[in-house]
């Protein structure tokens, strides 16, 4: 993602399937082998404890992409935009309403303003962007790291794939019929079902 540049969906689209896929499958693994190795009346919390760590990481990885990118596109849309709109003939008066506009989707209301000048800002702020975006997806590559580190930490759970399937309701264990034997509900049920 670092490498897309304006004007590059297709190839932004084909990256970003592959990462949501394998973030998908990263999903599945991890709600499913979670609660393996918590004992059968710690399943609930581990699952609670788990939407909650993914829930506070998410926060924070939000907050920290949102202020990078913020700071980026403070610092790339003027130094792109001012110049690409007075090298297309903007008067040099007008850049502060530029910006304004700019901000609000109005640029057709700066005094000045030509389809040309319009082309060149979109062109420009549309560059700021992506280059501001970069470093977004560079602070994406930290956390991999992290998440890798973490992975090579986390336990076998070549042990706990069993066929042992625990049957704890409330603390008591659920009766598992042999077979031919009939359960007590069972047959009241039965004899509430004949006519």
């Amino acid at each position: 993602m670092v490498s897309i540049q304006p004007g590059q969906q297709s190839k932004g689209i084909g990256l970003m399937f592959m990462a949501c896929y394998s973030v998908g499958i990263i999903e599945t693994c991890s709600l499913s082998l979670a609660p393996l190795s918590c004992a059968t009346e710690d399943i609930g919390a581990a699952l609670g404890a788990l939407g909650s760590i993914r829930s506070g990481g998410a926060s924070v990885a939000t907050a920290i992409f949102v202020t990078i990118l913020d700071n980026k596109l403070t610092k790339f849309v003027p130094e792109y935009v001012a110049p690409a709109a007075l090298e297309a003939g903007l008067p040099k008066s007008s850049l502060t309403a530029l910006f304004t506009n700019l901000a609000t989707g109005t640029l057709k209301l700066v005094p000045g303003i030509t389809p040309e000048i319009i082309a060149a800002v979109a062109t420009a702020n549309a560059r700021a962007g992506a280059d501001s975006f970069r470093y977004v997806w560079y602070a994406v590559i930290a956390f991999a790291c992290c998440s890798i580190i973490a992975a090579c930490l986390t336990i076998n759970y070549g042990e706990f794939l069993t066929d042992d399937v625990a049957r704890k309701m409330h603390g008591k264990t659920v009766h598992v019929p042999n077979p031919g034997e009939r359960l007590e509900h069972k047959e009241i049920l039965d004899e509430k079902a004949t006519p």
